[in-house]
């Protein structure tokens, strides 16, 4: 009777232990979940992109660290897209079919964007894509974390505007649709305000025809440039400018896709004292306790700098680490659900994704280059500028149908002239107006409150 009794109780007692840490037990056991990273290791793209990749694989880590996501931990794969757009496209397709990846990151470029993209669309996974996105069109499967033209490329030309007094806009860019868009919307937004593009010029990724990229810059009689250029071709660029007698102090650029990581490649004397426009800058951390660069440092090593492509690309990972976090899942539809509720609070200001559009509302800055490396933060916007496809200079059918050409084509330009300036465009004093999606971009000057269509500010941070 006593063993019966000892019998029964040791039952009973194994299927409450079965009942209370089983869940816990399977989820341990469980198959930990894989995520796709692709980026050049190789090629002229790599200097950028290694510093993308080692941001994304540190934020993978840190959510390993504090416990994983769903009860699983994460694994990744990653594969070298060598900075070649159809390797980029056979590299996504492996990780979603071969290594069950459930969710891709990377590319820099929209070339390299596309392949990405149709590779997650067809096995219906997410794709965050943290380069800069000409817009031009609104996709469900790819969540944009870099800056879109309405978000870097407008301010920036506001800013050169009504602090260098530049009217005469140089327009150096790469062959790639990226560079077409930008230079088609400040096109716009340079006759909505009273400027003019004196040229503009296109450079091959390699860095081909960047000498005569040079030669009508220095003839064009512009007050500024603006470059789009990207990776490795930003040192033939620099070195190209500075021999032909263009120092900044002669004709300013202001990049747009030049980072901590391509200066430390270029000598000091060829970039000191031009600028960048960006969303990050190691700078805007400083006095802050484990912010991005820090934490990259400690990673990978004490000269690590941190970019904002990089930043870009360790705000994707964690924007879908809560998304997946609020759905409770792993589902494409059940993320996609959630992400629009998805924000980070940054020293730049918050990151959130748009509930309109699935891409990410960004802060923007002014850099000066330093002669070692840095930027200084000569300006910044106090609130993130929201993302927006469609500039407001031409219909959506007129981007569409520009876009269709830029793809099949490979060329630049637009069909149309522009349209002229609203009425409204006038200058007001102190407060010069920036011509942009949903409203005017206006510079932080003292007077009244700017207006509630500019750069509206997104719902507060989700903890």
């Amino acid at each position: 009777m006593g063993r019966w009794w000892l019998g029964l109780l040791a039952a009973g007692l194994l299927a409450a232990g079965a009942v209370y840490w089983g869940p816990g037990l399977i989820r341990r056991v469980e198959a930990p979940i894989v995520v796709g990273l692709v980026h050049s290791k190789t090629g002229p793209l790599a200097g950028v992109e290694q510093q993308m990749l080692d941001a994304e694989v540190l934020a993978l880590e840190e959510i390993n660290e504090a416990g994983g996501l769903l009860g699983r931990q994460l694994t990744w794969v990653i594969a070298d897209g060598r900075s070649d757009s159809s390797v980029f496209g056979q590299e996504a397709r492996r990780l979603v079919e071969s290594e069950k990846a459930s969710v891709l990151f990377g590319g820099l470029t929209s070339a390299c964007r596309r392949p990405m993209e149709a590779a997650a669309t067809a096995g219906k996974r997410l794709y965050f894509f943290p380069g800069v996105y000409e817009g031009m069109e609104v996709s469900v499967d790819m969540i944009g974390t870099g800056p879109l033209p309405n978000q870097q490329a407008v301010p920036a030309v506001s800013w050169c505007f009504e602090t260098l007094k530049a009217r005469k806009f140089f327009l150096a860019g790469m062959a790639d649709v990226s560079s077409y868009a930008i230079h088609a919307v400040v096109g716009d937004q340079l006759k909505a305000i009273g400027g003019s593009v004196a040229g503009e010029a296109f450079a091959g990724i390699d860095g081909g025809g960047m000498e005569e990229l040079v030669a009508a810059a220095k003839a064009s009689g512009a007050d500024v440039v603006i470059s789009s250029v990207v990776g490795d071709a930003n040192l033939a660029f620099f070195k190209q400018m500075a021999a032909a007698g263009l120092t900044a102090d002669e004709l300013p650029i202001v990049s747009l896709r030049v980072s901590e990581a391509d200066l430390r490649q270029i000598p000091a004397d060829e970039t000191v004292g031009h600028y960048a426009g960006q969303g990050y800058f190691q700078a805007s951390e400083a006095g802050v306790k484990d912010g991005l660069a820090e934490r990259l440092r400690a990673r990978y090593g004490g000269d690590r700098t941190a970019s904002d492509p990089a930043a870009s690309a360790y705000y994707a990972v964690k924007l879908w680490s809560q998304a997946v976090e609020e759905a409770e899942s792993l589902s494409t539809e059940d993320v996609r659900g959630c992400l629009s509720r998805q924000s980070l609070e940054t020293p730049q200001g918050v990151v959130s994704i748009d509930h309109d559009m699935l891409h990410a509302w960004r802060p923007f800055q002014m850099g000066r280059i330093r002669r070692d490396g840095r930027f200084d933060v000569v300006w910044k916007l106090s609130r993130p500028i929201r993302p927006i496809s469609y500039p407001v200079f031409r219909s959506r059918e007129a981007w569409r149908d520009a876009l269709l050409r830029w793809t099949t084509t490979g060329k630049p330009g637009l069909d149309e002239p522009a349209p002229a300036a609203p009425a409204s465009s006038a200058e007001p004093a102190g407060r010069p107006v920036v011509w942009g999606p949903r409203g005017a971009v206006r510079r932080e000057t003292p007077g009244p409150a700017p207006s509630t269509r500019a750069a509206a500010t997104p719902r507060a941070p989700v903890r």
